[in-house]
């Protein structure tokens, strides 16, 4: 029984730590294309292109979302498996 705990403790552990990678990394990447120097050097290099249409723009937090989206599908498959397990061991706890 303490093993059941333990495994999906570390599951819920390994899914905070992805989510809170996941949400530090949008973060850093926030900060580092509102500099100015990091913007131009992604620029020379051709990390990123420079936008000039409004289609350049939603082309780009189209992706964004994406990014978003896949997130998502990666870490509610693990939550809801973690969260009916958890109901089923109140149901048979309970008189």
């Amino acid at each position: 029984m303490q093993d059941k705990k333990a495994g999906q403790s570390g599951l819920v552990n390994l899914i905070l730590l992805i989510e809170i990678t996941a949400a530090v990394s949008i973060m850093l990447l926030g900060f580092i294309f509102q500099a100015e120097w990091a913007r131009d050097f992604m620029i020379g290099v051709g990390m990123i292109k420079p936008m000039h249409t409004q289609v350049d723009y939603y082309s780009y937090v189209k992706g964004i979302e994406y990014l978003i989206c896949f997130y998502f599908f990666l870490i509610f498959p693990v939550f809801f498996m973690f969260v009916n397990k958890r109901e089923e061991r109140m149901a048979d706890n309970q008189p």
